[in-house]
């Protein structure tokens, strides 16, 4: 948890304040990816008692698929956020 409010955000996205996770949030979040198998949580024997998590094989499958769609968000990220505020002032149908 110090690890995580330790970061200083490095994403240059624009339009986006970065907010911090809070506890209880991240705690429900790892859990729910645990039992997705979607992460996989490691908690090695004897002190100092240190929870990490990795990857499940799935999840790394998942993101190296979707590396490319990430690549084009960021390189286009000006289109995605003009698209973005029309969609906002259009009316709902």
């Amino acid at each position: 948890m110090n690890t995580v409010r330790a970061q200083t955000p490095v994403s240059n996205w624009p339009g986006n304040a970065h907010q911090y996770l809070q506890e209880g949030i991240l705690s429900r979040t790892l859990q729910r990816l645990t039992q997705g198998e979607l992460i996989e949580r490691v908690r090695p024997v004897g002190h100092p008692y240190a929870t990490t998590y990795r990857l499940a094989p799935p999840a790394r499958k998942l993101l190296t698929a979707m590396a490319p769609a990430v690549q084009w968000t960021e390189a286009h990220s000006a289109l995605v956020v003009r698209v973005q505020g029309l969609r906002q002032r259009m009316p709902e149908e």
